[in-house]
């Protein structure tokens, strides 16, 4: 995970302006040391496929840090603003927000929520799926699960295959 420091760097005044126009708010994008969040960076970077890398020659994405469920830094996430795609850089998470699915919900259920800028609009609470595969046992161990569309709720019941079992004589 070291070295990625030197490709990132702080969000430009315009994408904060347009951050601020959509309605995400500072704390959002910003350092949070009490619950151990990092503020939004940004890189150049190539995608491919469900990945991507770092490189001076590639399109700009907004870089998140990502957690696995103990709470460690486990990966990185580079966010495509144009067509809302999330893309890993080693596969070390199925989701951003991963780490909030193990703490206490009294109550509470888990957020699933649309995209990425939903998941900033609500202060980084719930989760976005990037790798459904990886997801689906963590999700499937955290419900009932709350969503905020139809179309969220579609794209989990179509992913929520469950194996095909018969019984032989």
């Amino acid at each position: 995970m070291y070295g990625f420091g030197k490709y990132c760097r702080d969000l430009t005044e315009e994408y904060r302006r347009w951050f601020e126009y959509k309605g995400v708010a500072a704390s959002a994008l910003g350092w949070d040391t009490q619950r151990r969040l990092f503020k939004l960076r940004m890189a150049r970077v190539e995608f491919g496929g469900r990945w991507f890398d770092f490189s001076d020659a590639g399109s700009a994405a907004i870089i998140i840090v990502c957690r696995n469920e103990d709470g460690e830094v486990a990966d990185l996430a580079a966010w495509q603003l144009g067509n809302g795609d999330v893309h890993l850089w080693r596969g070390g998470v199925a989701m951003l927000g991963e780490e909030t699915c193990c703490g206490p919900r009294i109550g509470n259920r888990l957020w699933v929520r649309d995209g990425v800028l939903d998941w900033l609009l609500h202060d980084r609470d719930g989760v976005v799926i990037s790798n459904f595969d990886k997801a689906m046992p963590i999700l499937f161990g955290n419900s009932p699960l709350t969503v905020s569309s139809k179309r969220m709720q579609r794209y989990i019941f179509s992913k929520w295959q469950v194996p095909r079992v018969e019984v032989s004589n």
